[in-house]
């Protein structure tokens, strides 16, 4: 099966389509992974066939990830994003992805797209990793009108996503998609420092560039002070230039590395953080910068995962630390987190997804198979 990926979007979202790129080529699929140009570095690194699509450059994304910190509304940030970044890059690119529909047998679109082969939609699938703000929204693409052609596959576990099974049958929850790889060797510094006393607060950046990037740093590091705490942040995509002293800055660490020796993880709550949280077992303090990452908070509120959830431009030293202090010392949080960890142990997400794939390229009629995740 000639398998054709679009994954447009910031580095969570195109990381998570490598999962599934490698589980589809793992099985004899041959896969090209469609996604902005700057990212074709990491596609090669994954041995993934690449397709560079739109003119947009890796600075004009941060520049818009940045222009959301001008506006606290969370609706209004993902408004902005789309529509200043994945609608531009999605036009400029919609002739390609047209052409490369017509080689491939199955295309699987992160923005709920379908593309015509032959006078008919190309079998594939929407994959939903982002909670919508209410079940209604989910019949807003309209997959079913497609006649079962497309199959729709949520990234997420349904007893955190659906747990009074409201979505529907058509929805084919997998869990989450992950990597079954060895953690990756952290550098000298971060392993010394994780070693040389209790397990740090890990604060990690990702691409949450709509927040003032330094000022959090600091009341980050008043926080740590305040609770008697140590403190490691991962910058991700951030370059900051006044690093409070006392804490331990990388750019990258491997999170599964990292969180298992870490007692919380303050982050903005996108799906492959979320993920790799839950699978290490400790508590979240959740900072969400759009909608739907304020959607995540909820649902991990509603399971007592959360030592807190603080909008990042409001957040005081104080508050911080009393979560920080709460995510150490709450014995009741710590053991749900380590049930969450026990659940999710061996799950399969992307090998799951990928066979409900390939059950539905070979009977496209109807809307997938019944794999168990």
């Amino acid at each position: 099966m000639r398998v054709l990926i679009l994954a447009l979007g910031t580095r969570g979202d195109f990381e998570l389509f490598v999962v599934l790129a490698r589980a589809l080529a793992a099985r004899g699929h041959h896969v090209t992974l469609a996604s902005s140009g700057f990212y074709e570095r990491a596609a090669r690194a994954a041995a993934l066939e690449f397709l560079a699509l739109g003119q947009g450059t890796h600075g004009q994304l941060l520049a818009v990830l940045r222009a959301m910190n001008g506006t606290a509304d969370r609706i209004e940030r993902t408004r902005m994003f789309a529509t200043r970044w994945l609608q531009p890059q999605l036009a400029q690119a919609r002739e390609m992805l047209s052409a490369a529909g017509a080689g491939s047998d199955y295309f699987v679109s992160n923005l709920k797209l379908v593309l015509q082969q032959g006078g008919e939609v190309l079998p594939g699938a929407f994959v939903t990793y982002d909670p919508p703000a209410a079940v209604e929204e989910l019949a807003r693409y309209g997959s079913r009108r497609h006649g079962g052609r497309i199959l729709e596959l949520v990234a997420l576990p349904r007893r955190l996503a659906d747990p009074d099974g409201s979505w529907g049958e058509e929805f084919h929850f997998t869990g989450f998609w992950h990597a079954a790889t060895p953690p990756k060797t952290p550098e000298p510094g971060l392993a010394q420092f994780v070693a040389a006393g209790p397990p740090p607060i890990v604060l990690t950046l990702g691409s949450m560039l709509s927040a003032d990037v330094e000022a959090l740093l600091g009341r980050f590091a008043e926080a740590l002070a305040a609770s008697g705490q140590r403190g490691v942040v991962v910058a991700g995509w951030s370059r900051p230039i006044l690093v409070p002293p006392h804490l331990c800055l990388v750019q990258e660490a491997d999170y599964d590395w990292l969180f298992a020796r870490a007692a919380c993880v303050v982050h903005h709550g996108g799906v492959g953080t979320l993920a790799a949280v839950l699978r290490a077992g400790k508590p979240s303090i959740l900072l969400p910068q759009i909608y739907a990452q304020a959607l995540f908070a909820r649902w991990l509120e509603r399971e007592g995962l959360t030592a807190g959830v603080f909008e990042a431009a409001d957040l005081t030293p104080g508050d911080l630390a009393s979560a920080m202090r709460r995510a150490v010392e709450d014995r009741a949080l710590l053991r749900r987190a380590a049930a969450w960890s026990d659940g999710l142990r061996g799950e399969r997400g992307a090998d799951v997804a990928a066979e409900l794939i390939e059950q539905h390229w070979q009977h496209p009629g109807h809307d997938g198979g019944t794999v168990r995740p």
